[in-house]
């Protein structure tokens, strides 16, 4: 019963006096098909082991579905194999599958944070997923990441080819073709399946479209793109400031998630306004955002 497991529980000194919290971890045993409720005092942690935890349990009333999930993995990996190699992800083929599955069960469990939910949660979350049908529900999710996934592996062809060309015709600038492959990255990385969701990917066509035509462009008039690119230098910097941020609210990790996106549309807008962007965003936009930001997490720092 998950309604008897203690959010946290604090562990005292002979004194009784509080130096610590032990909190739950449900820890997932996909051999004897069952979970095992322990404390441990890193909560970040508890929080990976509940995610994978919870997973089993609703998989385990899932039955059936469960069994085609699996299937449709291990069939996606293999299907789009050249895909997932361009990827670069370093997970052996167990690992990787798994993660696809968890990926894909976050999208509907709403597992991804870690929390545990009562035991009328837990329910609630299992009848609406079996009244929607597991299946039916995350077989849109696959399809959209194998078509995002088969979009960066062209990328990647047509970045190369770009290379190639410009060594030819020596006009290659390495710093350019870098800075291609870090977009790339950024706008799908390597740890998509542990670092995002779902719901993150929702532009992430656009995303690769306006890379696209971006190449395209700046290969015809190189100095108009540098002078697009310096427009972005400095959003891109503050990007790499979050690391400094220790310990943030949940409301800073929201910002932060709302700067990033408010960076990516910004990049669309300089190099391919005629898709559109998601948000009305400018550098004034970018400005105040990140204003907000800082006033935010500077408080907890």
């Amino acid at each position: 019963e998950l309604d008897t497991v203690a959010k946290q529980w604090p562990v005292t000194d002979k004194h009784g006096k509080t130096q610590r919290y032990a909190y739950p971890a449900l820890e997932a045993d996909e051999v004897h098909a069952c979970v095992r409720v322990r404390y441990i005092d890193n909560l970040e942690r508890s929080k990976r082991l509940n995610r994978m935890g919870l997973q089993l349990l609703y998989g385990q009333c899932l039955g059936k579905e469960m069994t085609v999930l699996r299937r449709l993995c291990k069939e996606a990996l293999a299907s789009h194999s050249a895909s997932w190699l361009s990827l670069g992800s370093k997970l052996p083929g167990s690992e990787l599958r798994a993660a696809l599955q968890a990926f894909l069960l976050d999208a509907v469990l709403q597992t991804r944070d870690g929390a545990l939910p009562s035991s009328e949660q837990f329910n609630q979350q299992l009848v609406a997923v079996q009244q929607q049908g597991l299946l039916r529900t995350l077989t849109p999710v696959l399809n959209h990441l194998l078509e995002i996934l088969h979009l960066r592996r062209q990328m990647i062809i047509k970045i190369n080819q770009w290379r190639d060309r410009a060594k030819k015709s020596r006009s290659f600038d390495e710093d350019r073709h870098q800075e291609y492959l870090h977009t790339l990255e950024a706008i799908l990385p390597a740890t998509v399946l542990d670092t995002m969701e779902a719901a993150d990917l929702k532009h992430t066509v656009r995303y690769l479209q306006a890379l696209a035509l971006r190449l395209e462009r700046a290969e015809h008039d190189p100095q108009k793109d540098r002078g697009k690119a310096e427009k972005l230098r400095v959003p891109l910097e503050r990007l790499q400031q979050f690391a400094r941020f220790d310990g943030p609210t949940g409301q800073c990790l929201r910002l932060q998630r709302e700067y990033h996106d408010l960076v990516q549309e910004y990049r669309v807008s300089l190099f391919a306004p005629e898709l559109g962007t998601a948000q009305p965003v400018s550098e004034q936009r970018l400005h105040q955002k990140w204003q907000e930001l800082e006033a935010c997490c500077r408080r907890i720092e």
